[in-house]
């Protein structure tokens, strides 16, 4: 009976074990295609350039794209204020 607990335990811990080690990788790798797609905005924005109209409604078609870039562009829209009427132009142009 002994051995029968150890070895449910065991399963238990290595199934708890692989699935955190597959959400994690799985989520990382969603991060890295999302990133590699958004960084050229974020550098723009770095470089205090301004994105066409057309590139942010581009990423914002998109759903998978969508939270990643209102968190990476959030506080570029906050430091200038044609930014926020850009960001409120993409988005209407979505619907």
């Amino acid at each position: 009976m002994i051995y029968v607990l150890a070895a449910l335990g065991i399963l238990i811990v290595a199934f708890i074990w692989w699935r955190y080690t597959s959400v994690a990788r799985g989520a990382r790798q969603r991060d890295e295609k999302l990133l590699s797609v958004l960084d050229p905005i974020a550098e723009k924005l770095s470089k205090d350039e301004i994105p066409s109209v057309e590139e942010i409604a581009k990423l914002c078609r998109e759903p998978q794209y969508r939270p990643m870039s209102t968190m990476r562009t959030s506080s570029f829209f906050r430091r200038t204020p044609y930014l926020s009427r850009l960001r409120g132009r993409a988005y209407s142009l979505t619907g």
